[in-house]
């Protein structure tokens, strides 16, 4: 007896020699028709997906061999980000990016999805999904967009040399004003405080300032100077400048507010501090 099957992934029928009508031979021929008929396929976001800085991105990757549950023993999985390896999975999780996760109980239904927690703009770009199952290996990818929606804005940059100036430093849409300024010169830290000014709400979004007090000295205007806001559970913002001699300088420390002034020195430059 002869058994022909026509499977939808193939242009021709297959023809199975059957010997004897008993369940293992029909076994056998179930085994192999799914064998035959059976085609991976690996599906991603045909469109860029986006998530906002700190947030857990999730990319999608789901396949199909047209019989479900996948015994996840069968399956290897692997994700890069612009060729590099973030995670494989063969028998275990190994994970390369800090975070990086895939769930082994959705494997059994097609699911390879990559969750990544706290996607800074380093996450951002290109991956690729390579899904091996037996003999097939299928890699499709999907791009990644991380949004930045802080932003810090300077002012005071303009200053006068041998005379008390005043840097200003404002951080925007933030989600909670709970954060720590740094003032820096050439990567060290000069000054460390806590908000000066807070506007906003929740629902808004708050917006935070500080200010810096300084007397800039001949070649300062070579050095690199920076405001970085550390934000709990999300990534540094900085904004790096340089200063220009000239102009007018403001009162020093009277634009947030007026409080007196205490002198002391860092380096060879002398700085003023709020007390």
């Amino acid at each position: 007896m002869c058994l022909t099957i026509v499977c939808s992934t193939s242009e021709r029928p297959w023809s199975f020699p059957v010997f004897g009508v008993t369940m293992s031979s029909l076994l056998v021929v179930l085994l192999l028709v799914t064998a035959v008929c059976a085609q991976l396929r690996v599906t991603t976001s045909p469109a860029p997906i986006a998530f906002d800085t700190g947030a857990t991105a999730v990319l999608q990757c789901m396949f199909s061999l047209g019989v479900t549950p996948v015994d996840p023993a069968q399956v290897h999985v692997f994700w890069k980000h612009e060729g590099k390896k973030i995670l494989s999975y063969v028998d275990r999780i190994t994970a390369f990016r800090p975070g990086a996760h895939i769930s082994e109980e959705h494997l059994a239904k097609g699911d390879a999805s990559l969750s990544l927690p706290n996607v800074t703009q380093e996450d951002a770009g290109m991956y690729t999904c390579s899904i091996r199952l037996g003999s097939e290996q299928v890699i499709q990818s999907v791009n990644l967009i991380v949004i930045e929606f802080r932003y810090i804005s300077l002012e005071g940059t303009t200053v006068i040399m041998n005379k008390s100036n005043e840097l200003r430093c404002s951080a925007n849409n933030l989600s909670s004003p709970d954060v720590t300024f740094n003032w820096m010169r050439d990567g060290v830290v000069l000054s460390t405080s806590t908000p000066r000014l807070v506007e906003g709400s929740n629902s808004q979004g708050f917006k935070v300032h500080s200010s810096f007090c300084f007397t800039p000295v001949f070649g300062d205007d070579k050095a690199h100077y920076s405001c970085q806001v550390v934000q709990k559970m999300l990534p540094p913002l900085k904004k790096t400048f340089q200063l220009t001699f000239g102009g007018k300088s403001l009162n020093c420390c009277l634009y947030f507010w007026r409080k007196p002034l205490a002198n002391t020195t860092v380096g060879n430059q002398r700085l003023n501090t709020q007390v």
